[in-house]
């Protein structure tokens, strides 16, 4: 840990979360409401954000929110199915799995998720069909 300069609390973030759950106590079922910084957490002077989607999830919109997050993310993988492209599908899944890992450590554009939520979602629009010239064409369906 010292080679890498790095303490056992994750650069600070047990604290901050800590200090987010003590918060979430307080207002869990409708949050606090979106802030311009999304940074809730005051640690000694400094401002954060929760560093975890889930828990900032939970301060914002509380947890109607997180149900509703939770939902649209499970439909989204179940939607995943419909989806004509063998490797489009695997790669968009991947996407979210490497997206859902990347979240419990640090927050993320809610614009990006959702962006990959509704390439899931419509991914049944498009299909690979002929080669032309070599090349593979998209072709809507």
């Amino acid at each position: 840990l010292e080679i890498l300069e790095k303490d056992l609390t994750l650069s600070g973030r047990i604290t901050i979360w800590d200090e987010a759950l003590q918060l979430i106590s307080k207002s869990y079922v409708f949050g606090y409401g979106e802030i311009q910084s999304a940074r809730y957490i005051t640690v000694g002077t400094a401002q954060f954000n929760a560093h975890n989607i889930f828990l900032q999830i939970l301060l914002q919109g509380g947890i109607i929110f997180l149900f509703l997050f939770i939902v649209i993310f499970i439909i989204s993988l179940r939607n995943s199915r419909y989806c004509r492209v063998e490797s489009i599908r695997y790669y968009l899944l991947l996407a979210v799995f490497i997206l859902f890992n990347m979240m419990v450590s640090e927050v993320y554009s809610f614009v990006i998720i959702f962006l990959l939520f509704t390439l899931i979602n419509n991914g049944d629009l498009y299909k690979l069909s002929s080669k032309k010239d070599g090349q593979l064409i998209a072709v809507h369906r």
